[in-house]
């Protein structure tokens, strides 16, 4: 997600040369963008459960610790990326064009993380365009006491037959909003508006063709959202996603669970889908990468990589934000059922053990997955994903400043194929650096965390 939004800013190329880059790659990554939201849904689901499985929450007190721990956890990033990348995308910083009073309300109502619930209403976008999935989840965090007891009385105990039956309606339901996206709803429905300057970042540039440079206007007498938006970031739409999640963590305890019973008998009586985790994480990534392929290898030549045109660039399938839930659904099972089997009966953990529990193969993808610089990095997640379109705003103006490549961020300028890699691995390796500097435990991070610590309720 962080390379596809950074090569999301090759919308400034005008040329053919940097096309492979800024069109076909894009295309793949920008594909596979909504699969990945979908996918942090469900394993949100599981970390939240997994973390609380035996937390009691019918106790108002309990929730309400809960709730504060959890806003204090990720709101700083949330606010201050939220205010950074609005002023940096305003012209008298780093943006383009002004996007008016409208917009400024708009993205001061999101601070109150109420957006989710009324993305439907025109030009209540967001200016930071990764928050809109920290909105939603924000509301499923919410939710979280009230879910726990309701899925484990439905899904613990259950054997596997009735885990798969039940868990197999869940992804039903969760393709059943999908369904209601038309090609009349699905683009930007607007009325002709007037002339309008060059976006100031690719989400307001939702053009079909890839060598137009016509940005739409973001008065919202002239346009309303494109049905997709409203259904992806409503909250309870996204439910389905977020209880699968919770089912697998139930799952994965039960299993680990029946295992160490078994073995306390004397006999080997583990589930059989235990072994199978040595070959879905490969399976599941094959399955994924070859629908992505093939994405980028038929893109239509007259689509960009943001097209406005949807179905006839990205098919009636990939409408589907949930399609590859099942898949997901394995992957999430297999890494975390590799993860169980890798403690110790003494503390600690140890490839050897999942070797023995699960297979050599399994093995070798627990190490592999494992290996401290991935551990590392997966822990800025947070901060890379909240300041990321901030970063390459920044980033693309200090090149237009220094002269490297572009003269103005705000003119579309011919790119080589070289420099758009450069562009578009430089801007990730900046992002990266920001995430490391506002980790919680980075140079930055660590004093705004430890300042909220100090005032949260204990």
């Amino acid at each position: 997600m962080v390379m596809g939004r950074a090569i999301e800013n090759l919308w400034i190329d005008s040329g053919e040369d940097a096309k492979f880059v800024s069109t076909t790659i894009c295309s793949g990554l920008h594909t596979g963008a909504k699969d990945m939201v979908s996918f942090y849904f469900m394993l949100s689901g599981f970390t939240m459960t997994w973390g609380y499985l035996n937390r009691e929450f019918g106790n108002d007190e309990v929730r309400w610790r809960y709730w504060v721990r959890r806003f204090a956890r990720f709101y700083p990033d949330f606010a201050l990326s939220s205010v950074l990348c609005y002023f940096a995308k305003q012209p008298y910083f780093f943006g383009c064009h002004d996007y008016g009073w409208w917009s400024f309300a708009s993205n001061a109502a999101s601070l109150l993380m109420l957006s989710a619930w009324y993305r439907i209403v025109p030009g209540t976008g967001y200016r930071n365009g990764p928050v809109w999935f920290i909105v939603t989840l924000f509301w499923l965090w919410i939710f979280f006491p009230y879910l726990l007891a309701p899925v484990k009385s439905v899904f613990k105990r259950s054997n596997w037959h009735q885990f798969v039956q039940k868990f197999l309606l869940l992804w039903v339901i969760s393709l059943i909003p999908w369904t209601f996206i038309t090609p009349e709803n699905i683009s930007w429905i607007r009325t002709p508006p007037p002339p309008a300057p060059i976006a100031s970042s690719p989400v307001d540039l939702p053009v079909t063709k890839h060598d137009s440079a016509v940005a739409l206007d973001h008065n919202p007498t002239h346009q309303l959202p494109p049905a997709g938006w409203p259904l992806r970031c409503f909250p309870p739409l996204r439910l389905p996603e977020f209880v699968m999640g919770m089912a697998l963590a139930l799952r994965v305890s039960q299993d680990r669970r029946e295992q160490l019973e078994e073995g306390e008998k004397g006999r080997d009586a583990a589930p059989a889908p235990r072994h199978l985790a040595n070959y879905l994480p490969i399976v599941g990534t094959v399955i994924c990468s070859s629908h992505y392929l093939y994405k980028v290898f038929t893109w239509p030549d007259d689509c960009s990589c943001l097209p406005s045109d949807f179905f006839h660039c990205f098919g009636w399938f990939d409408v589907f934000d949930t399609k590859f839930s099942l898949v997901h659904a394995a992957m999430i099972y297999s890494v975390t059922t590799l993860d169980v089997n890798a403690a110790l009966p003494g503390g600690g953990v140890s490839a050897a053990s999942v070797a023995e529990n699960v297979g050599a193969l399994g093995a070798w993808i627990w190490s592999f997955l494992t290996w401290a610089p991935f551990v590392t990095v997966g822990k800025w997640g947070l901060p890379i994903f909240l300041y990321q379109a901030t970063v390459n705003t920044v980033w693309q103006a200090f090149l237009a400043d220094v002269g490297w490549g572009i003269a103005d961020r705000c003119e579309r300028t011919p790119f080589s194929l070289e420099y758009a890699y450069f562009y578009w691995i430089s801007h990730v390796l900046v992002a990266y650096l920001v995430a490391w500097l506002m980790d919680e435990n980075g140079p930055v991070g660590q004093h705004i965390h430890s300042w909220v610590k100090s005032i949260t309720p204990k």
